[in-house]
């Protein structure tokens, strides 16, 4: 697909596509494929990650889960967040003017992000603080600077839509304990159910292929900071439901060996 992204081998794209929608692949909506797809050029951009729920159809798809819900990754909005290598600090912006951040195309919307930086000013008092996007003249809403472990090393991954739209995505693990993460702090019982519900799925897959992986990323989350998520990773965890023999045993030794060890410190 990388060789193709540019044109060339459109029909034979398409048929894969078609194949894997009659295979029951996750798709997204149309809208949500119709904005990705617009916008396939400049989200190639270096530092452009797609993220949320978008991202967690792609991974079902990647890994060959099954039986996955269409609700978990059902979204009518594309969430786009940049390095900060890729934008420039704007000034605070009142909240009338925050439309500048988002995009819309027939019933689906894309959203930029991006993470602050050490020492960057937060959001807050009726102000909200974006960074300059270069390349999409437009801003992005500054997140929390823990957000830079979402989008660290990102993978290459494709949207099944059209003739296959080729993005960058976190990395499945790092999405997980991200999902872990926030999931506590959601004040909507909708969405805290659904970040718990990726991350549990996300994390049986992944502590059953990569443990080791998932040990060391879990380890860099924690250390994070000074500890500051081991304890919402600690919640996220403690709330993950699964019945899973090897994610029960990684739990358990998680909690043990990392988690409670950092909060103690």
């Amino acid at each position: 697909l990388r060789l193709a992204q540019h044109g060339g081998e459109l029909p034979r794209r398409r048929g894969l596509v078609t194949a894997l929608r009659d295979a029951g692949a996750m798709l997204p909506n149309e809208s949500v494929g119709d904005i990705i797809l617009g916008y396939r050029n400049k989200l190639t951009a270096r530092g452009a990650v797609v993220i949320g729920s978008t991202a967690f159809a792609a991974y079902s798809n990647a890994l060959g889960l099954t039986d996955v819900p269409k609700s978990m990754s059902a979204t009518n909005d594309v969430d786009v967040a940049f390095q900060r290598t890729a934008a420039m600090v704007g000034p605070p912006q009142t909240l009338a003017n925050a439309e500048s951040r988002s995009k819309g195309l027939g019933q689906a919307s894309v959203d930029f992000v991006t993470p602050r930086l050490p020492g960057e000013p937060e959001s807050g008092e009726g102000l909200q603080h974006f960074a300059w996007i270069q390349r999409l003249k437009t801003y992005a809403y500054m997140l929390p600077a823990d957000r830079s472990l979402l989008i660290t090393k990102p993978m290459d991954a494709v949207i099944v839509h059209n003739a296959g739209v080729l993005v960058q995505m976190p990395d499945p693990v790092r999405y997980a304990l991200h999902k872990l993460a926030i999931a506590p702090s959601r004040a909507n019982v909708e969405k805290r159910q659904k970040d718990s519900e990726q991350a549990t799925l996300l994390l049986q897959d992944a502590a059953r292929r990569h443990p080791a992986k998932l040990q060391s990323l879990l380890g860099e989350f924690v250390a994070y900071g000074n500890g500051v998520l081991a304890q919402p990773l600690m919640s996220g965890l403690e709330k993950c439901n699964s019945t899973d023999p090897v994610f029960q045993a990684w739990r358990q030794d998680a909690i043990q060996h990392t988690l409670a060890p950092a909060l103690r410190r």
